[in-house]
């Protein structure tokens, strides 16, 4: 768990400062005879040895002045373990620390030496043994390695590929009570990439310290540049932090097994536009396509003008209706730190059953889902949408019409309830098909728009209190497609359509122009 050293603060003022005195008093020492007071430059030596006892041939060991960002100077020890420093300045005071390798990918096996037989190396430089160098240097120095481990897994996809190639970590978990300042609970360890079999190995892990309880393994997939970690069961495949599977402390090699990741596969079961499962809330507010095909969910953005290669997210959501994602659940961390109290929303998803129960999938804001909880019943004669804000409580609502077409909206909660009391909004909808439309025009207030038997697009534009204005027609011919709605996916700040052509399986992009109509489709994927 290397960490780096706060850098020291450049002055420029007091820069300038001690260089004015300097030319100002110069003049007066000319001709005086100034006392030699160079501090001489010495050396550190010594022999490292492994956590047995045996020499650590080979092992490259640097000095570091306190605070320091780089080392002064890193040697490498020869097949004994023996090493010499020179160059140092007598009486300073420096680290000194030891790593199997300058460019390994699997784990460098970096330390600061701590001089505590029991935790004999730290990743945390203050938390090092303080080296003074003496007149003479210092000399046969004998410093202990800590005993390391490695983790060795494999990643494959559903398909039978391998995940060959893919950026894997390995995260120290950390004691908050013990481990320094300003870190979270997970302190980044070691990096390595699978091999064409998707096989890895990550070595030169910690196994002491009374701060680290264990290590998890992350995969990044190039989802948003965020990790997901193996979970406590290797069937649950990859899973947010919070689930993770802490392999504990020890000197032996770890299997993590081999962990199957779902893969995206068209055509579309169903796919919905909504607010992205793949970002935080603090990134841009773009919507993204959610998919569904043979029971796995997968992400498609829409970025450069193109529809993006789909992520997997989830399998296992066979028989489910997906709706559009809000923060529906409680609120979420991705560093899991009870110090860290800053509270970011994170898009949920939400589905009904065949039973007609909704089920919550509380999401950690980069792409992975938790477990599923049931949280309401009785849905099954009900057509449910689910919306952004429509009522004003700056929390997202479902509307559901009835087999009379009664439209209704149920206020939503924080509280991970999902849902507080319902209210009539109005009648009329019977033969329409809805979507939640989010900003059609310019008022920032969530709308709808519907497809009745004919075919017909209707926009019903928001009070922001939880009532529409009357619909009004768009435009007609959508009878041949399959649409989704509700979010900007073109980042032009406005809620597009996207209709896939059921005879051909094309997928068009109608981009909203703010004031509830939309610009000439354009074509983003076949196969749909």
């Amino acid at each position: 768990m290397r960490t780096s050293p706060r850098l020291r603060h450049f002055s420029p003022r007091r820069w300038l400062t001690a260089t004015l005195v300097a030319v100002l008093v110069a003049p007066l020492a000319v001709g005086v005879a100034a006392p030699a007071s160079a501090a001489s430059s010495v050396s550190i030596s010594g022999q490292v040895f492994d956590s047995d006892g045996t020499t650590a041939g080979s092992v490259w060991v640097a000095a570091w002045r306190p605070g320091a960002r780089t080392f002064i100077d890193r040697v490498q020890a020869d097949a004994a373990g023996r090493f010499t420093i020179p160059g140092l300045t007598a009486g300073w005071k420096y680290y000194l620390s030891a790593e199997t390798s300058v460019s390994s990918k699997e784990g460098r096996s970096f330390g600061y030496f701590t001089g505590d037989p029991s935790d004999p190396e730290t990743g945390y430089q203050a938390r090092g043994r303080i080296f003074v160098t003496k007149s003479a240097g210092l000399s046969g120095l004998t410093l202990q390695r800590e005993a390391r481990t490695s983790i060795s897994g494999a990643f494959r996809n559903a398909d039978g590929s391998p995940q060959a190639d893919a950026e894997v970590y390995v995260y120290a978990r950390v004691d908050y009570a013990t481990a320094p300042d300003g870190y979270g609970g997970l302190a980044p360890s070691y990096q390595t990439r699978t091999a064409a079999d998707g096989s890895y190995t990550v070595r030169g892990l910690e196994t002491a310290g009374s701060e680290v309880r264990g290590h998890i393994v992350a995969l990044f997939r190039g989802l948003n540049g965020y990790p997901a970690f193996i979970g406590k069961d290797p069937a649950d495949g990859i899973v947010p932090a919070d689930r993770a599977r802490v392999f504990g402390r020890t000197t032996a090699p770890i299997d993590a097994g081999t962990v199957t990741l779902p893969v995206t596969t068209l055509p579309a079961d169903q796919f919905i536009l909504g607010r992205r499962l793949t970002a935080s809330c603090c990134e841009a507010p773009i919507g993204e396509i959610l998919q569904v095909s043979g029971g796995t969910l997968s992400a498609f953005s829409y970025a450069g003008g193109k529809l993006q290669p789909g992520v997997p997210i989830r399998s296992g959501l066979g028989d489910e209706q997906i709706h559009a994602p809000g923060n529906w659940g409680k609120y979420d961390y991705f560093w899991s730190n009870p110090d860290y109290q800053a509270r970011e929303p994170r898009s949920d998803l939400v589905t009904v059953d065949p039973n007609g129960d909704l089920i919550m999938y509380e999401g950690d804001g980069y792409g992975y889902l938790r477990p599923p909880t049931k949280v309401g019943s009785g849905w099954r004669n009900h057509q449910v949408v689910l919306s952004a804000d429509v009522s004003g409580d700056n929390r997202p609502d479902l509307l559901s019409v009835d087999g009379n077409g009664v439209l209704r909206l149920h206020r939503g909660s924080s509280s991970g309830a999902l849902l507080g009391p319902s209210s009539k909004v109005s009648s009329g909808w019977k033969g329409h098909t809805l979507y939640a439309a989010g900003w059609l025009d310019k008022d920032a207030e969530a709308d709808l728009v519907s497809v009745d038997a004919d075919g017909v697009l209707w926009a019903s534009f928001g009070r922001g209190d939880g009532t529409f204005k009357n619909r009004q027609r768009v435009s007609a011919g959508w009878g041949k497609y399959t649409i989704a709605a509700g979010e900007d996916i073109d980042g032009v700040g406005y809620a597009d359509i996207v209709a896939r052509e059921d005879s051909t399986g094309r997928l068009y992009l109608y981009s909203g122009l703010g004031n509830g109509s939309f610009k000439t489709r354009k074509l983003i994927a076949t196969g749909w």
